[in-house]
């Protein structure tokens, strides 16, 4: 994935590449890893844990949108439902 902003590849495995596709600002990290679940076929704590780690790659990289990147990092602590994923 090229970031035109920065000028950097960010290369991304097969869930992340799930992962940043589905953050259309609409869905949940929870629900992302529903679909992870289908998908990869893998248990939902196993799933919500790669949504995660992708999302804090992502937050890190500065390729979320300020408000999803702030949250990033505590959505399993926090209110999982209720952040919202949205890529720059």
């Amino acid at each position: 994935m090229l970031d035109q902003r920065l000028l950097q590849i960010h290369r991304l495995n097969t869930v992340a590449t799930y992962v940043w596709m589905a953050c259309d600002g609409q869905q949940s990290a929870r629900s992302i890893a529903r679909g992870l679940e289908r998908n990869f076929e893998v248990d939902g704590e196993t799933a919500l844990r790669d949504v995660n780690v992708a999302l804090r790659m992502f937050a890190t990289a500065g390729l979320l949108e300020p408000e999803a990147a702030e949250a990033a990092p505590h959505i399993t602590k926090a209110r999982p439902d209720d952040v919202r994923t949205h890529r720059n």
